[in-house]
């Protein structure tokens, strides 16, 4: 080959090389998130229903981020409680599609009060739980957060009706993937235990 053609094949060589191996590193080292299961922490009065959430990759993921669909929630299904806020009362109703919700982690505030931070980062090989909702057992009532942490609920709903919900998960450096960082489950009555059980149903 010519002169010319080696100097061609070395011009290629030394740019895509570059590239190729920042590419290779980059997949290596990525986040990989995974959403794992409910892990309840339980009272005899009220039960936070979490869902742990997992970075398997070799760097951190920023700025998580948790939202929640309800598929099949009406108005009649929402309770209105005197001093507990919502965002969506039976006044002033709408669907929950990819809400925010908050970690289960307290951080203070811009009040120096201690809050539930909607977005976090999760280091690698490390977990955090997702706040998906609360159960007031004595009346069977089920409180979804909203970004404000518990300060504020997104809603309170009637416990007695199942309720089929989807949890997403995103970051600012995640590409997001549905196979991985989407999970759906049924939140579903149980009386005798004056709670819920979440299964997924995905799997």
């Amino acid at each position: 080959m010519s002169e010319g053609v080696w100097v061609v094949i070395g011009v290629i060589i030394g740019v895509i090389g570059p590239l190729a191996a920042r590419f290779i590193y980059d997949w290596y080292m990525k986040p990989n998130l995974e959403i794992l299961t409910d892990e309840p922490h339980t009272s005899p009065d009220y039960v936070h229903h979490s869902i742990r959430v997992r970075n398997k990759g070799r760097t951190a993921a920023i700025n998580c981020n948790a939202v929640l669909t309800i598929a099949n929630m009406t108005g009649k299904d929402i309770i209105d409680i005197s001093g507990r806020p919502s965002y969506i009362t039976t006044n002033a109703f709408r669907p929950i599609k990819d809400e925010s919700l908050c970690w289960a982690l307290q951080i203070l505030g811009a009040d120096g009060k201690p809050v539930n931070p909607a977005f976090l980062s999760l280091f690698p090989s490390s977990t955090r739980l997702v706040e998906l909702c609360g159960v007031l057992r004595q009346l069977l009532q089920i409180e979804i957060p909203s970004e404000m942490g518990w300060k504020i609920k997104r809603v309170v709903l009637r416990g007695d009706k199942q309720y089929d919900v989807e949890l997403k998960i995103f970051a600012e450096n995640v590409l997001y993937n549905p196979q991985n960082h989407r999970a759906t489950f049924k939140l579903i009555p149980d009386s005798p235990e004056r709670d819920i059980t979440i299964k997924r149903i995905d799997c």
